[in-house]
């Protein structure tokens, strides 16, 4: 980043989290925590990108979630369990795509780190391959900041 970095900008740092925390909270959540990690992501693109609607997709995907949980202990209702699944996945992997877009767009617009996101690692890492970019993003706007100050 050269002197007209998001420092200057006044663009907040991305969350901070080490992606291989945010995948063993994950696992040891049931998948819980990457439907709350994802809306915090969101949150934060959507503070730096207001135009972004990953943080609403997001949203629906996680209640879809909460629809899938109500309807596996609701027996009556079995027939949901078959399709909120797959509705969801396709949400999650939508909303992973917009949220790649509007981090490229940010990061080699506004505020230029030269961001490059592969489509294959967005499929299968999602939001903990966006978490191991935005972690190194915010600890070099930290650096960055603490070299100047």
């Amino acid at each position: 980043m050269g002197r007209n970095d998001a420092t200057e900008l006044g663009y907040p740092s991305p969350p901070r989290m080490h992606w291989l925390l945010a995948l063993i909270l994950s696992i040891a959540t049931a998948g819980v925590f990457a439907g709350l990690w994802a809306l915090v992501i969101g949150a934060w693109l959507k503070r730096v990108r207001p135009q972004s609607s990953a943080l609403a997709l997001y949203l629906i995907f996680d209640v879809l979630g909460a629809a899938l949980l109500v309807s596996i202990l609701l027996p009556q209702r079995v027939h949901l369990v078959a399709w909120l699944p797959v509705f969801a996945v396709v949400v999650w992997i939508i909303a992973s795509f917009v949220m790649r877009d509007d981090l490229m767009i940010h990061f080699n617009g506004d505020e230029p780190v030269g961001l490059s996101l592969g489509i294959w690692a967005t499929l299968f890492g999602s939001i903990y391959y966006f978490q191991s970019h935005l972690s190194n993003i915010a600890r070099l706007k930290r650096e960055l900041r603490e070299s100047a100050g």
